[in-house]
């Protein structure tokens, strides 16, 4: 990849201040009783962030360095009736856009958290048996352990469902970067993605080609991270994720 353009204050500013704005309408949007008013709150702020410099500094930042992208666009996502879909993005190669769904990462971003959730209870459950088992304690009277899924899971599903986790460190404007990314991941068919179906990012698919799209995003982002502030991403926030840990067999 290129090397990026390095960003101003003014765009750091103007990025920060209105990912801020739909963080605090999400709170409202993912309420048990939303107020029917929220919907057409973001579609506003959707408007507004359309006819914006936010979506020019966006591509500045995130498809400049790609030049075989042409004159691809960044645009943000407006409700689907009364609700706004799953999907992180939407990649239109005949539009030349990528759509990005901010009610979908933010909706990512707290699933990513529950996947750190189980994998900490799974963790403590674990440490539990295992201190039991070095105190002599028989089988029959262990705690229990691990809730195991439903459904047994793949390598794959399982794959994915760590990535998150580790995700789930992450400020949630940079996992806005991520779905852009991932958007230019399946707009290039980094790995021969349809480019004209949405990515959801379901956990249960097993789809191997959504978590590769989503590490090439997670190393792209690395690498913007780097070249704009000089900062480590991975160790700025802790992130141990080794994908030769996950490879899959041939």
């Amino acid at each position: 990849m290129g090397s990026y353009p390095k960003g101003n204050t003014m765009a750091a500013r103007t990025l920060n201040t209105t990912w801020k704005q739909f963080e605090k309408l999400a709170e409202r949007y993912f309420q048990k009783k939303a107020p029917k008013s929220v919907v057409e709150e973001l579609n506003t702020l959707v408007d507004k962030t359309n006819d914006s410099k936010f979506v020019n500094a966006l591509a500045r930042l995130l498809l400049e360095p790609y030049p075989n992208l042409g004159d691809l666009q960044i645009r943000f996502a407006q409700s689907e009736g009364k609700s706004f879909p799953d999907w992180l993005n939407l990649t239109d190669a005949t539009a030349k856009e990528i759509q990005v769904n901010p009610i979908g990462v933010l909706a990512f971003a707290a699933r990513c958290r529950a996947e750190a959730a189980r994998d900490q209870r799974e963790a403590n459950q674990t440490e539990t048996r295992h201190k039991a088992l070095l105190n002599g304690t028989p089988e029959a009277e262990l705690p229990a352990a691990a809730v195991e899924p439903a459904e047994p899971e793949t390598l794959a599903q399982r794959r994915m469902r760590r990535f998150m986790a580790q995700l789930s460190k992450l400020p949630s404007r940079l996992l806005l970067f991520m779905a852009i990314l991932d958007g230019v991941a399946r707009y290039k068919e980094v790995c021969k993605a349809d480019k004209r179906a949405g990515s959801s990012l379901p956990v249960d698919t097993g789809e191997s080609e959504a978590y590769l799209n989503l590490l090439w995003a997670f190393k792209e982002l690395e690498q913007l991270i780097q070249d704009t502030t000089g900062i480590n991403l991975r160790t700025e926030y802790n992130v141990t994720w080794y994908e030769c840990q996950w490879a899959e067999k041939p």
